[in-house]
């Protein structure tokens, strides 16, 4: 019991302000102007051209999909609605962080059969937007746009597809 009062006593004294500044000349810095707020949000998706249309995802109908990196999470499948007649269709990337991001896009048909229309690995900065329109190289309609992304695990990211007349 005799060691606890010491304990304490030492931690008291520690708090103390023994050692004082002998520099007398210590004036408090003016204030600086505060760093430029960062967007917090990803922006919002921006609006589809008068002659497009966003395409919605298979199994949420979104129009814009986020996901993070993880095994196994790297496809995303945009329905393009039957009966539509689109001549091209403009994939979007939105990166939430600053990293590379691998990106591959895949027309799909009917048929079972597949086109790659993009393949690229992109550094990219947080909230940057990539987006580029393609053609169907067989002229033939698709009936899914494939988004395969990937990059470091945890990276996130939002993808959307509009297919344009």
């Amino acid at each position: 019991m005799t060691k606890f009062p010491l304990i304490l006593s030492v931690a008291a004294l520690t708090s103390l302000p023994i050692f004082m500044s002998v520099n007398k000349n210590l004036y408090a810095q003016e204030p600086t102007e505060p760093p430029e707020e960062e967007l917090m949000e990803a922006p919002e998706l921006p609006e589809a051209p008068e002659n497009c249309t966003y395409l919605q995802e298979v199994s949420t109908r979104e129009i814009e999909i986020r996901k993070v990196v993880r095994t196994g999470n790297q496809n995303t499948d945009f329905v393009v609605p039957s009966g539509s007649n689109f001549t091209s269709y403009i994939p979007q990337l939105l990166a939430e962080n600053n990293a590379e991001y691998r990106i591959r896009v895949f027309f799909k048909f009917s048929d079972g059969s597949s086109a790659s229309v993009f393949q690229n690995t992109l550094a990219m900065e947080r909230f940057e937007r990539v987006a580029d329109e393609f053609q169907s190289p067989s002229e033939r309609q698709p009936f899914q746009i494939n988004f395969n992304v990937n990059s470091a695990r945890n990276n996130a990211y939002r993808v959307s597809v509009l297919g344009c007349e």
